[in-house]
């Protein structure tokens, strides 16, 4: 080899180096921004999560008692329906 090609080859060397530092620099780059995305993502999941959980109690805390409700409506309708007889007696 004469001193030209190992000029010549120290110099692709040297590029394919620092191409190789350059790609790796935005790779890691690339995890870190991937990182913060997913952190954020995993953030606005679990604020929606607590959300649901949240809205989902509530929900069932605000329930009627439906049976209670239903024995009210005719304990007031035997009552009136008594008042009714009585009255049609007198």
């Amino acid at each position: 080899m004469t001193e030209v090609q190992v000029a010549n080859a120290k110099k692709e060397t040297d590029e394919v180096g620092m191409a190789c530092a350059k790609l790796g620099k935005r790779a890691e780059n690339l995890l870190t921004f991937l990182k913060r995305c997913q952190d954020r993502e995993i953030a606005e999941l679990q604020a929606q999560l607590q959300y649901s959980a949240q809205v989902s109690v509530e929900m069932e805390v605000a329930k009627p008692d439906l049976a209670a409700a239903l024995r009210d409506i005719r304990a007031l309708y035997e009552r009136l329906a008594q008042q009714n007889i009585q009255a049609a007696e007198e």
